[in-house]
């Protein structure tokens, strides 16, 4: 393995492992208490309670699922693309209460302090920098030489 190949698959692991993090402790700080998280996704006022329950009952232990899957260099990009598809869901919701001018609590990372200030343009680019990470993954191609020729 040349050493260009080897940094790529470095850089490659490291992403992997730090967003595979992410999405444990994004699942696992949210697992706990499942109320919490229904009245945040209630604050967006995009699901009908019933959908909005579901989705507070499914979405930590699927981040929990996908973040162990992105260890695993076999299942990686299965679970970077369905990620990439939960952050681009998220990134819209966002925006979409942003545009609307809600006052809500994210929800991405459990409770959120009382009192604070949505900041908008900080969560869209935290999303969209997570979602570029994990695009990279997906459509990285196996095997090149060369970091830069994935993007030619």
């Amino acid at each position: 393995m040349t050493t260009e190949r080897s940094n790529n698959t470095i850089i490659v692991t490291l992403l992997a492992w730090a967003l595979g993090g992410l999405f444990l402790y994004a699942g696992a700080i949210k697992i706990s208490d499942p109320g919490i998280l229904l009245a945040d996704i209630e604050g967006y006022r995009l699901l009908p309670y019933e959908l909005a329950w579901g989705a507070a009952l499914f979405l930590p232990p699927f981040e929990i699922f996908c973040g162990l899957a992105l260890f695993l260099p076999g299942w990686r990009r299965s679970a970077a693309v369905l990620l990439s598809v939960l952050m681009a869901a998220f990134t819209i919701a966002l925006l979409s209460a942003w545009v609307r001018g809600l006052d809500i609590q994210c929800g991405c990372f459990g409770k959120a302090e009382e009192g604070a200030e949505t900041n908008f343009f900080w969560l869209v680019g935290r999303d969209l920098a997570i979602l570029a990470g994990l695009l990279f993954l997906v459509l990285r191609k196996k095997g090149t030489k060369r970091l830069d020729e994935n993007f030619s």
